[in-house]
């Protein structure tokens, strides 16, 4: 049995330097490090898929929200003069339960605003995080509970009544839980309608798509039309131009189907996923921008673009990642100093570590200011 006084074994990743823990691993480690020297030197050109470049016109994210009650705060929520009107409006119009101003008068609940992120096409019944935010004067949300709570869409009430999710549960809080006015619930809202996607639908009944890309660019607008035109040539001859760039960020393409409206809605769906699916050709001066989102309920995370790792030293456990800031006795860097994400977490495979410990590390590179990206967690 390990007493606490033995050290404890870590393993490092650093570019150009291996600390042997087995052969295995020292021998896997140093596959991925030759791998990541020689990736520097690799063409300039990537092939990106159009999906991580554009997203669909109409079938956009859409912020919903609403404001709510949480309760069972052990004296830190509002004080009682600016709660009870609500309070007593909620329990009246929610139970048919009377009460009086005497009634309420401890510090146990808080007015919030509830805010939540819908996915276009996400299915009734999807469960999806809320964030919780204070409204007036709580001190913390620490051990509350979300009282439900209905969520609107971000045009105002009277244009657009819809409920499209119910949000309630025990709130989750960081780590500075004495003074948490924030807080979140993973999977706490549960989708009641589809996401808006009239206009969607609207233009692939009328036989249109419309791509935007995410960081607008012509040439890469110009190389998205040219690739789908070629990789649907006897549409694009027989009928003119099936993809043109609009401007720089936006490429209209003609849905290639025989029938219109919704007889034709599955033909045009199946279509807008080859082209969605489709790789594109760019340069490095092209690349979409480097983000890294992260899935903290299901731990996922996606990359897109060269997301981009600075010198730095972090730990996680017996994991450490090591990116030396020169070039010393011993240590090699790649040809243009470059050291990508992927080619870092690439060397952690042989090492079997969970989901949740590769997402901790890309946090810590990110809060080192080591990760050259936007970092998106939900």
């Amino acid at each position: 049995m390990q007493t606490r006084n033995e050290p404890v074994e870590t393993r490092t990743w650093t570019v150009g330097e291996v600390f042997q823990i087995s052969p295995f691993n020292r021998a896997a480690v140093i596959a991925a490090l030759l791998f990541l020297l020689f990736a520097a030197a690799a063409s300039a050109q990537e092939r990106v898929r159009v999906k991580d470049l554009a997203g669909v016109s109409g079938a956009d994210v859409n912020e919903i929200e609403g404001v709510g009650l949480v309760t069972g705060l052990p004296g830190t929520g509002d004080s009682p003069d600016v709660v009870r009107a609500r309070l007593r409006s909620f329990m009246q119009n929610r139970d048919g339960v009377l009460v009086s101003d005497k009634e309420i008068s401890a510090r146990n609940v808080a007015v919030v605003a509830v805010t939540a992120r819908l996915e276009a096409f996400q299915a009734v019944g999807t469960e999806i995080d809320v964030m919780v935010a204070t409204l007036n004067d709580a001190k913390n949300l620490k051990n509350g509970l979300l009282t439900q709570t209905f969520l609107y869409g971000p045009r105002p009430y009277q244009k657009d009544p819809v409920v499209y999710a119910i949000a309630r549960g025990a709130l989750a809080i960081g780590a500075d839980v004495n003074t948490s006015t924030v807080a979140t619930i993973p999977g706490g809202a549960i989708i009641q309608r589809l996401a808006p996607q009239a206009n969607f639908l609207k233009a692939l009944d009328e036989g249109w798509l419309t791509l935007k890309l995410n960081s607008p660019d012509f040439n890469v607008a110009t190389r998205v039309a040219d690739a789908i035109n070629a990789r649907f040539p006897a549409l694009y001859n027989a009928e003119g131009e099936l993809a043109a760039a609009q401007d720089a960020g936006h490429v209209r393409v003609k849905v290639a189907t025989e029938k219109r409206g919704e007889a034709g809605r599955g033909d045009a769906i199946q279509f807008v996923g080859e082209i969605l699916g489709m790789t594109v050709e760019i340069g490095s001066q092209e690349e979409p921008e480097a983000t890294v989102i992260i899935n903290e309920r299901e731990k996922t995370y996606a990359i897109t673009g060269k997301v981009r790792v600075l010198p730095c030293r972090v730990q996680k456990g017996r994991i450490v990642i090591e990116v030396p800031g020169r070039a010393e006795a011993g240590k090699s860097r790649p040809a243009d100093g470059v050291v990508l994400l992927n080619d870092v977490l690439d060397t952690l495979g042989p090492t079997q570590e969970t989901a949740a410990d590769v997402i901790d590390l890309i946090k810590l590179l990110h809060n080192a200011g080591a990760l050259k990206a936007r970092l998106i967690v939900r």
